[in-house]
Formats: structure tokens, sequence, C-alpha cells
């Protein structure tokens, strides 16, 4: 038995060495509910997060990301997305599926007006 199926959150920020080595296994840990790679020096966000089913809150801040992948979207219980300071211009319509997304931290990036979802979308509240 793995111990990685009952690890809760991870945080490989500052990890610029090899992120793709440290995330390998990832899709093994079943309960991952936060992950942080801020500063890892990402170019794009690593197609295996999208396995993540439990995923809740993810943060990639600070790196070189150009596009959000319509996957993440797909992420059945993901609550938080913060991913300033990247370089991303557009969000497609595929992105907003996610039923329980509350929070989408934008900052320094070169987003214009969004897709048309993300005018319904904008004004749901969180829960509570």
């Amino acid at each position: 038995m793995s111990i990685t199926k009952f690890i809760r959150g991870v945080d490989l920020t500052n990890q610029t060495l090899n992120v793709g080595l440290a995330l390998q296994g990832i899709e093994d840990m079943a309960q991952l509910e936060w992950l942080r790679l801020d500063r890892a020096q990402l170019e794009s966000i690593p197609a295996k997060l999208h396995r993540l089913a439990k995923l809740k809150n993810l943060e990639i801040s600070n790196n070189q990301i150009t596009a959000i992948a319509n996957e993440i979207g797909r992420l059945p219980s993901l609550e938080r997305l913060r991913i300033n300071g990247n370089a991303i211009s557009t969000l497609s319509d595929g992105f907003f599926r996610s039923a329980h997304l509350h929070t989408l931290l934008l900052a320094h990036n070169q987003v214009g007006v969004g897709p048309p979802a993300c005018v319904s979308h904008a004004s749901r509240r969180p829960p509570g």
C-alpha cells in the first residue's frame, strides 16, 4: 500500500529544478485537495492535474502559463484557482464548466474580456 493515496496537500513552490519529476505519481494521490506550484517556471498546467478528482484548491501563480486548459474546468471539486502573475490572455468557455469554482484569481495577467460564460458564472456566490 502506498502512502501517497493518503496525502491531502502538496507544496512545490519554487521547485524549478524538475517539476515534471516532482509531479511523478501525483495522479495516485486520490485524496489530494490542495496543490501549490507557485514560481515553478511552468509554461503550461501539467496534464496530470486533470485527474485529481478531489482537488479543491490549485495555486499556480508567478509562472509563464499562457492558457488555462479546458480540462481544469472539468475538475469536479475545484473551488479555488489562483493563477496570478502569468501570461494568460484569454479564457475559453470550457474552463467555466466547474460546478464548484467560486474563486478565480487572475491578477497580473493579460486577460481582457472573457467569453460569454464568464458573465453568468461571475455572479455566482460561494456557498455559505
